[in-house]
């Protein structure tokens, strides 16, 4: 429990930096914006002249020191970070000037009429590159790419715009991310409930993970891609919990992805995962999932299919062989710096050979975060997230070993009530990514013997190349 307690104070210390820390830079550039404009009227003079002659870097090399200094600095800093492709710290900026009390209605009105002007040009120089490419006017299309492609939020339709004069190698993409974990769960048994049966002993202890992922994106057209993934997965507990809940896996998978109109999106991964524990092959799954997303001005829907096998290895176990096969949707609202996501889905386990292990599924998740303006300029931003998460499960048929072994009461069918809350932060650095977070699991059973709760803390670091 000593060690629970430490992980769960460092959880929480990360959350309370990650909000402080986002928190006071926002209040030091708003002090600080509330000085007089003419204290940087000349300042403010070299920049407007730099700018007016195209001099975007040596405007920006100027202004960026004075950040938090004048509004009207401040508005000029925003302006050109948006014109060299520094979204982000644009956005930050806007955003920070938005809600300062010192920003005039005027300010604020050109604020918004600038990130329309932009957006609107941005939007005819995209359809101009698209145009282009479409006639065969590669050279001067691939210019406008170029000064364009700088800014990533415009990054994936210039992709596409600019694909007829590309080839196939022009569009590849390699990417890797590479993670490592530590954590403390007070129900390691949980971690592979095939493992064991009722009644599940309670072992506690802590572990670490280490993770890796790398898939290449190739764009076989200007509406299709194509892209392998590799990933593998570690997980070991401390040496005196069993090695039997060690645990790693390799998984192989090859997604198809697709846009069929504007806003209308599908992707279809095929897997294959192969799975030990205590480093001897355990399972192997083979599936796909079929997603479709439609995409709105404020949000998302998805709507999705899934199908899965699992096989055992052991002869011992194959009698638990699995087809599974889940339907689900999911709606993400995004509101200013909020995002809000629930989902729904149902799941049917169908074990031919155990049909008192077959069950059906119906579930809901919930997930709201908050993202925080950026710490240090652009280079650091934050997030705060709390999820929950509810389920129930109606078994097939009643288990009649269970009953003799436990008496009448057991002679029924199993009906379970799952959930879980998870709050947790996370901070992020150009490629790095820190995150924490803490999780309660509860399932209440009308068959006592299932009952269980799980805590968990997890600390993570990872990098993107």
């Amino acid at each position: 429990m000593k060690t629970m307690k430490t992980m769960i104070r460092a959880c929480c210390l990360i959350i309370i930096l990650s909000l402080s820390f986002s928190i006071s830079s926002w209040a030091g550039s708003s002090g600080a914006a509330s000085r007089e404009v003419e204290e940087y009227s000349e300042v403010l003079g070299e920049i407007k002249a730099l700018m007016a002659a195209a001099e975007l870097m040596a405007a920006y090399r100027i202004a960026l020191p004075y950040r938090g200094s004048s509004i009207a600095i401040d508005l000029k800093l925003a302006q050109i970070s948006m014109l060299m492709g520094k979204e982000q710290q644009a956005a930050d900026i806007f955003e920070g000037l938005r809600v300062h009390p010192d920003t005039s209605d005027l300010q604020k009105r050109n604020m918004k009429r600038f990130i329309a002007k932009f957006d609107k040009s941005q939007k005819k120089k995209v359809r101009q590159v698209k145009q282009m490419a479409k006639a065969g006017d590669c050279d001067q299309a691939k210019v406008i790419y170029q000064r364009l492609f700088n800014s990533p939020s415009q990054q994936r339709v210039l992709k596409k715009a600019i694909a007829p004069c590309m080839g196939i190698a022009d569009t590849f993409e390699w990417l890797a991310r590479v993670s490592v974990a530590t954590g403390y769960d007070d129900n390691v048994a949980l971690s592979n409930e095939d493992l064991i049966g009722p009644p599940q002993a309670v072992i506690e202890g802590h572990y670490q993970d280490v993770a890796l992922r790398t898939s290449a994106k190739l764009d076989l057209s200007s509406t299709l891609r194509i892209t392998p993934e590799y990933s593998y997965f570690q997980r070991q507990y401390d040496t005196s919990i069993a090695s039997k809940y060690d645990q790693s896996s390799h998984r192989l998978q090859l997604q198809l992805a697709g846009i069929i109109q504007s806003g209308l999106s599908w992707k279809l991964p095929i897997f294959y995962r192969y799975s030990q524990f205590a480093q001897k092959h355990y399972a192997d799954y083979t599936g796909f999932k079929f997603r479709l997303n439609n995409r709105r001005e404020f949000g998302s829907h998805r709507y999705s299919i899934a199908w899965q096998q699992k096989k055992y290895v052991e002869s011992s176990d194959q009698y638990r062989n699995a087809d599974i096969v889940e339907v689900g949707y999911r709606y993400s609202l995004n509101w200013q710096l909020y995002r809000i996501t629930s989902a729904v889905f149902l799941r049917d386990l169908s074990r031919p050979e155990d049909e008192s292990d077959s069950y059906r599924r119906g579930g809901m998740d919930v997930d709201l975060s908050k993202s925080f303006l950026a710490i240090l300029g652009s280079r650091i931003n934050s997030s705060l997230y709390a999820a929950y998460n509810q389920s129930y499960s109606q078994y097939r048929t009643a288990d009649p070993s269970l009953g003799q072994r436990y008496g009448a009461d057991y002679n029924k069918a199993r009906q379970d009530n799952r959930s879980e809350w998870r709050i947790g932060a996370r901070l992020n650095m150009d490629q790095w990514q820190l995150r924490t977070h803490y999780s309660q699991q509860t399932r209440n059973s009308n068959l006592d013997l299932y009952d269980f709760q799980r805590t968990k803390v997890e600390m993570g670091l990872s990098y993107q190349f």
